[in-house]
């Protein structure tokens, strides 16, 4: 006879006790412990079997989705975790495959802790921030000696932006910048000259970063033997 949600067999009166006895400790360790991916890029209803829920505490999903995406956990009782870790940035719904019940919402990059009763899938903890849109942030930085090359600003956006202004001057010399979105070039920061006179760069409306862009600046036009020390900030606008 199993137990009631591990679905771990109690030992026998007749049994050799001790290789059952310690096959039963391996299997509550993972389950309170082990974690296990799960690629999640077919998109869709993700269905996590039975052994996956009853042997891993944290579900990590990973994978570049289309979409949305829900998981369907088992119907049966248990706490476990999810971390979503899709490079696409998607939210996934964590439910389960039964008509009626409670799903919540894992956001990118969030951390959530559930219970589940067999019908209801209730998330208790979260590692969501929660900043409101709206929110004004800077990327603030500085270049001692400057190379005609490409650098990189985010490497993998966590949220949605908008870039607004880009601020810079030179200690001596002068450069041209332009800043890219996943290889597309911000209108309004394009081949913009910057030297000792701080001066200002504003973006077109619409210049919006996705969630797991990439943001990059672009340095060209350098007076090689002159040009030091680029200070810059660049204003961006949270819309998500």
């Amino acid at each position: 006879m199993p137990s009631p949600h591990l679905n771990i067999e109690h030992v026998a009166d007749t049994a050799q006790k001790a290789p059952v006895v310690n096959e039963q400790t391996d299997l509550l360790d993972r389950a309170m412990n082990q974690h296990v991916i799960i690629d999640v890029s077919a998109g869709g209803q993700i269905v996590v079997t039975a052994a996956q829920a009853q042997e891993n505490m944290l579900l990590r999903l990973t994978g570049t989705p289309a979409a949305d995406f829900e998981i369907i956990m088992p119907a049966e009782q248990r706490f476990f975790g999810v971390h979503n870790q899709v490079s696409s940035g998607r939210n996934c719904t964590v439910g389960v495959d039964v008509t009626a019940g409670t799903w919540d919402v894992v956001q990118p990059l969030e951390r959530a802790l559930f219970h589940c009763d067999g019908e209801n899938a209730i998330k208790l903890a979260t590692t969501a921030l929660g900043v409101p849109s709206g929110l004004v942030e800077q990327f603030i930085g500085m270049i001692e000696i400057p190379q005609e090359k490409t650098y990189t600003l985010d490497q993998s956006a966590a949220y949605e932006y908008n870039i607004d202004t880009l601020i810079g001057e030179t200690a001596l010399g002068e450069l041209d910048i332009t800043i890219e979105i996943d290889g597309v070039p911000v209108t309004g920061i394009n081949g913009v000259t910057f030297n000792i006179t701080e001066a200002t760069a504003t973006a077109s409306a619409g210049q919006l970063v996705a969630v797991g862009a990439k943001v990059t600046m672009i340095v060209s036009d350098l007076e090689t033997a002159t040009t030091e020390d680029f200070a810059f900030t660049m204003k961006v606008t949270r819309t998500g």
